[in-house]
């Protein structure tokens, strides 16, 4: 932005650069989160020191590589900056609406800062508004310190916290239950601000990424306690894990924190049917084993004649194992498979066709 300015803020300019001269200030480069983003550093600098760890919506973490911008009341992004962490200090300077229609549109005098921050590892934008917590100017011995969280030209803020408020919508408990194969969600807000709900979010077991299941709406602004239950569709033997993601109505969004249910056998074994059956190049059968244990899978036919060793194996417990059996080599008829494990010995017929 070439803006001309008077001899005075260039004077300002000069003493900024030399108080601030400390600081170890992060550079950002260019992101597609902010590509329409005002840089001016003649006007309103927030800076967040390096030590104070930041974190965001209930409580995550800012992570190395997170963009951190502000945003005018009209939803313009006015500044941004990526922060690295480490030994760095982070300043993000707020431009200043300048009248120019074919500029973005900055900040003006007395008007609120509000903050989003793009979670690189989530692939989203948190909206935090002004609930944003700083320094007071008392102690941060600068003179041309403001604390109150409005724009100020040639000013500077020290941000203390993020979110550091009531959140949008304030979580009581998030708690999941197994029931049989099923898991039971269920979460209690005490209060909610324009919520228009909450994206069950799972990952299954040995899974590294997260997986949408249902949208259960929220209940918009209300001061009043609010009790939500989900269940899920069955789930395979093992360890899941689920979370909120909270969404408003403006389309931000926070997460919960992480609950993790562990679906465990009530019994030594399940054993499914063969399938397909009858069969022509290959079959499976499923197994779960409530304890680790070595199991072996054989195929004989009618007259008792072992044909072929399918499975032979350590099998971890509550973990659904799909064992193949070809029959691509077989005659056509009926043969039987024997599933033997430490505690147990069951048999499945199968029918090869030709």
């Amino acid at each position: 932005m070439n803006v001309h300015r008077p001899a005075i803020l260039t004077l300002t300019l000069t003493l900024f650069v030399a108080l601030f001269a400390p600081f170890s200030i992060t550079h950002a480069q260019s992101t597609s989160f902010a590509t329409t983003c005002e840089t001016n550093a003649n006007n309103h600098t927030l800076f967040i020191r390096s030590a104070l760890d930041p974190s965001f919506g209930n409580g995550q973490q800012v992570q190395p590589g997170d963009t951190l911008a502000v945003y005018t009341e009209s939803g313009a992004c006015a500044g941004y900056e990526v922060w690295t962490g480490g030994s760095s200090d982070l300043a993000i300077s707020a431009a200043e609406d300048v009248g120019f229609t074919d500029l973005v549109e900055g900040y003006v005098s007395g008007e609120p800062l509000k903050f989003k921050v793009f979670d690189v590892s989530e692939d989203q934008v948190v909206d935090l508004g002004t609930n944003v917590s700083f320094e007071p100017c008392n102690t941060v011995n600068f003179p041309l310190c403001t604390d109150d969280g409005t724009y100020e030209r040639g000013q500077a803020s020290f941000i203390d916290g993020l979110n550091d408020g009531p959140l949008p919508v304030e979580f009581t408990a998030f708690d999941g239950t197994a029931r049989g194969s099923q898991v039971v969600l269920e979460w209690t807000t005490a209060t909610e601000q324009n919520n228009a709900g909450f994206d069950v979010q799972h990952r299954s077991p040995d899974a590294s990424n997260w997986t949408s299941l249902s949208f259960v709406d929220g209940a918009g602004t209300t001061s009043h306690p609010q009790t939500y239950r989900f269940e899920t569709d069955d789930l395979a033997f093992g360890s899941h894990t689920f979370r909120l993601k909270q969404v408003d109505q403006d389309g931000s969004s926070s997460l919960s924190d992480e609950v993790t249910v562990a679906l465990t056998l009530d019994r030594a074994f399940v054993l499914s049917d063969v399938y397909p059956n009858p069969v022509r190049s290959a079959a499976r059968i499923d197994l779960t084993v409530r304890e680790n244990q070595p199991v072996t899978v054989e195929l004989y036919d009618l007259l008792g004649r072992q044909v072929e060793t399918v499975y032979d194996r350590p099998l971890e417990a509550n973990r659904t194992r799909s064992i193949r059996i070809p029959t691509g080599g077989l005659s056509s008829g009926a043969y039987f498979l024997r599933v033997r494990g430490q505690s147990f010995a069951e048999t499945r017929r199968i029918t090869v066709l030709r």
